[in-house]
């Protein structure tokens, strides 16, 4: 029998039936240690002991192969079985986050670097990173073999769940208008490598809202 779409991932088949899902668990870790770690003034360690001004700063390489650091720039209500003790976000949490602009410009932040990691250029108008008006994505110069992108524009790859979590968290934190010129610029760039990637991990891009629906009402 096929396995289903786990609703935490829908690139991984899905184990909701047994113990070690971990959309069925219900641990949630301390939303004060998230809230440190976001907030830039405090600069608080996560669960790893790092900082998120570390973690922006750490190579390409890095990143692309580290599993357990995504979760916290860009946390959600689900949980991840990449990472047991990955913040599932709660709705104080959320709304204080989305109440007090210094932690969206934290997300921002991160958010330019992650992008930089898949191949685009990131600018904000006017250029100040408090205050959104348009982001504009191109691509950048540098890149592996002549692709920048080439870390995602693969029919499946662990970076296209990342980049749903990342499109899916500004979504939850009232930033849409960033999160739909985000999965527009993938959408676009995918379609000038041939179409590669596969079709249910582009739904999740494009469609975040539906597929966060999902997730939330499994989680």
């Amino acid at each position: 029998m096929e396995d289903q779409a786990c609703p935490t991932d829908p690139n991984t088949p899905c184990d909701a039936d047994t113990a070690q899902c971990p959309s069925k668990k219900t641990d949630v870790p301390n939303m004060v240690l998230l809230r440190e770690f976001l907030d830039p003034y405090f600069q608080g360690e996560n669960s790893d002991g790092r900082t998120l001004d570390y973690i922006l700063s750490q190579s390409d390489e890095w990143l692309a192969n580290t599993d357990n650091w995504i979760q916290w720039p860009f946390p959600l209500r689900a949980g991840t079985r990449y990472n047991k003790n990955a913040p599932r976000i709660d709705t104080d949490t959320r709304e204080y986050i989305i109440q007090h602009r210094r932690f969206k410009e934290q997300v921002r932040l991160a958010v330019a670097r992650v992008l930089w990691m898949y191949g685009f250029r990131v600018s904000y108008s006017p250029r100040d990173i408090t205050e959104f008006f348009e982001i504009a994505l191109e691509p950048a110069a540098n890149g592996d073999e002549g692709n920048p992108h080439h870390l995602w524009t693969t029919e499946h790859s662990p970076h296209h769940a990342r980049i749903g979590r990342m499109i899916r968290c500004l979504s939850r934190f009232e930033m849409d208008e960033e999160a739909s010129n985000i999965a527009r610029a993938f959408e676009k760039i995918n379609d000038m490598w041939g179409g590669v990637v596969n079709e249910k991990a582009l739904n999740s891009w494009t469609k975040y809202k539906e597929v966060q629906k999902a997730v939330d009402e499994a989680a």
